[in-house]
């Protein structure tokens, strides 16, 4: 049987209007829980794989397969990590039944509506509301030239991919070879200073993820004072004694240089202990997991922050203010952090 290939690019304002409701959650009123799949995987229709960050700049994307019948589309719902952003599979795919075993691409284009974040969940919810599939994935695992997908198609578990568009899945298997090959987040002896940092040990786990905490940023008074994946706003902060021109300065939601995800700041002047607020919904949102880096002129990192498990919402903040340790916190734009 030929393989079903489908993709569809997703316009907001119609597709908004038909998978939320007023309240910005689920069409379907559901307590389902992200985390909470007690069922994954038996459904006739699941996750087969994701890709959340095209090395291209191309859009994210999810596949969905038939396994062993015919799926009715009908009432199917995908969301990540934020309950908010919900699509209704059987109005992206334009029709009610996918045949077994073929397979489903959705793109997600984050410029319109949402994308997946580097460290992010996928959720499937049934026609009842409930979770029938669930997966989630660390930063690098499903972006970088891999996929995050299931081996075998359909039935087993996720693991680390070549990405496979409609075809059958392709395991990753270049990891320990000493070489960053595609789709890899790290392999070999990079350091936090071939990244951009000022020093520091980067910690590789399976060639996936990478742990950059123990990284130490260039010195820098421009410092990230507050970030809201709600409200997908990050607020700098002049922590010093002069004046900063912001301009040849950037912000960005990968750790490595990537130009489809780096928002260019212009020319504004920040003077001591002065707020700004970017808007970055119009090149890539923030998610519950995500990462912000702050780069200088030269493309040093100057500042970053990593977060998890929703702790950006309503938003993540020095306490105090440019020189505190980052948590959860109000959302306070171009005012004082607070709790």
């Amino acid at each position: 049987m030929n393989m079903f290939r489908f993709s569809l690019l997703l316009f907001v304002s119609a597709l908004w209007l038909l998978s939320c409701d007023d309240g910005g959650g689920s069409n379907n009123g559901t307590d389902a829980t992200q985390g909470d799949c007690t069922n994954c995987g038996t459904s006739e229709l699941r996750i087969n794989e994701v890709l959340a960050g095209d090395p291209d700049g191309g859009n994210d994307w999810i596949e969905l397969i038939a396994v062993g019948a015919e799926a009715n589309l009908v009432g199917w719902q995908l969301t990540d990590s934020n309950p908010a952003h919900v699509l209704d599979v059987s109005t992206l795919a334009g029709k009610a039944t996918l045949p077994a075993g073929e397979r489903l691409i959705i793109e997600v284009d984050p410029t319109l509506l949402w994308g997946f974040g580097p460290a992010e969940m996928a959720s499937l919810l049934s026609p009842t509301g409930e979770i029938a599939d669930e997966t989630s994935w660390t930063t690098g695992s499903a972006s970088g030239g891999r996929t995050w997908c299931r081996i075998p198609d359909g039935e087993g578990a996720f693991t680390l991919c070549l990405p496979t568009r409609s075809a059958a899945n392709i395991a990753m298997t270049t990891c320990g070879n000493a070489v960053v090959d595609a789709g890899e987040a790290c392999d070999g002896d990079a350091s936090c200073s071939t990244i951009g940092f000022a020093s520091g040990s980067l910690v590789c786990t399976d060639c996936a993820s990478v742990d950059h905490s123990a990284c130490q940023p260039n010195a820098s008074d421009l410092v990230i004072n507050e970030a809201s994946s709600l409200e997908d706003q990050v607020e700098l902060y002049n922590a010093g004694s002069a004046d900063v021109l912001l301009d040849g300065y950037t912000l960005s939601d990968r750790m490595r240089e990537d130009a489809t995800r780096t928002l260019r700041l212009g020319f504004i002047t920040l003077t001591p202990g002065q707020r700004h607020m970017v808007d970055i919904t119009s090149l890539f949102g923030l998610g519950a997991a995500d990462v912000l880096t702050l780069r200088d002129p030269d493309a040093k990192i100057i500042d970053f922050v990593e977060w998890s498990g929703g702790a950006a919402e309503p938003s993540y903040c020095r306490i105090p203010d440019g020189a505190g340790a980052f948590q959860t916190c109000a959302y306070t734009p171009g005012a004082a952090n607070s709790l």
